[in-house]
């Protein structure tokens, strides 16, 4: 009710009793946080003080860096505290997505084809199966395919899509030690985006495609460190 009460002051007309900064400071606690407070008031101050120069771009920026930073944090062990972290972060995601142009996986955290890569590599924490909930989440919270196959497609669609699947194959998680539970992943992936059918012929030749150069490219490493040993 404090976060509440500060918004709906600061939201008066000729308030000088709350800066600028601690308004964009309060509006960003209220996304963080979601629910009837954000919905109800932040989005509104969020819009009148986005009349400003600046003031919406600094909250973006602000919110934005928040998730990209919650995404190189090491993710819980526990599975059912993981799931809960990664529902939150999708939520947050969301909210932001819902009052801006953003449409790119990268302002998100999760469009660079360097960080599903680096997931694999990770010994002692899953973040292949973090980023993966993550984005599963955050998919399933649009309400087509369409929507859902944007977002991917902003980020070098069949170029991160290649690397994604990579992460699962190479995952070391005990829950993907199966090639069932790995290829099922895949599936649950490519049926949120529409399946065969939703994807395109146009997609499916072009990632087969990046497929084959990710496979070449990791062959020769294999090939060049037992040159080396």
């Amino acid at each position: 009710y404090f976060l509440k009460a500060l918004l709906i002051l600061a939201s008066l007309p000729g308030c000088e009793l709350i800066s600028t900064e601690e308004v964009l400071n309060l509006i960003f606690e209220s996304w963080f946080e979601g629910g009837m407070i954000w919905n109800e008031y932040a989005v509104n101050l969020l819009t009148t003080f986005g009349e400003k120069a600046s003031f919406k771009d600094q909250f973006i920026l602000k919110a934005s860096s928040s998730l990209r930073n919650d995404i190189h944090c090491e993710p819980p062990l526990d599975h059912a505290v993981l799931e809960l972290t990664c529902q939150a972060w999708s939520k947050r995601a969301m909210r932001l997505l819902r009052i801006t142009k953003l449409d790119n996986l990268d302002n998100l955290g999760l469009g660079s084809a360097e960080l599903w890569d680096s997931a694999s590599l990770s010994t002692e924490r899953d973040f292949s199966e973090y980023f993966f909930l993550c984005l599963m989440y955050l998919l399933h919270s649009f309400n087509s395919a369409e929507q859902r196959k944007e977002l991917i497609s902003n980020a070098n669609e069949s170029r991160i899509f290649v690397h994604i699947l990579t992460s699962i194959a190479k995952s070391e998680n005990p829950i993907l030690e199966s090639f069932n539970h790995r290829t099922e992943r895949n599936h649950q992936l490519l049926d949120i985006l529409g399946g065969r059918a939703g994807t395109g012929e146009t997609l499916l030749e072009q990632t087969c495609i990046d497929g084959i150069v990710l496979l070449s490219t990791f062959m020769n490493d294999q090939a060049r460190k037992k040159t080396k040993s």
